[in-house]
């Protein structure tokens, strides 16, 4: 039973917890940005707008398609699972 409860809902909570890992990410966007466009041991140097919005916008979208992706499969996965007990 436990092995077939793992089974079921084991994409569902992966794709929960790597939807978090990146929305989390997401939150960190300029600091990433910043220290990806840093050139060697400079003190000084300029980050773009469009590096900024790109490590913010795009781990949060994929991040919110990973939880859409896991509240789906879960609902799907627990009606068959109902299914199948009853």
């Amino acid at each position: 039973m436990k092995k077939l409860a793992l089974t079921t809902f084991g994409v569902p909570v992966w794709s929960f917890a790597i939807g978090c890992l990146f929305i989390i990410l997401s939150g960190f966007g300029g600091r990433i940005a910043s220290s990806l466009s840093r050139v060697g041991h400079e003190d000084v140097w300029m980050v773009s707008d469009e590096l900024t919005r790109a490590w913010t916008y795009i781990p949060l979208i994929v991040g919110i398609a990973l939880l859409c992706l896991a509240v789906s499969t879960f609902s799907i996965s627990y009606f068959f699972w109902q299914k199948r007990m009853s």
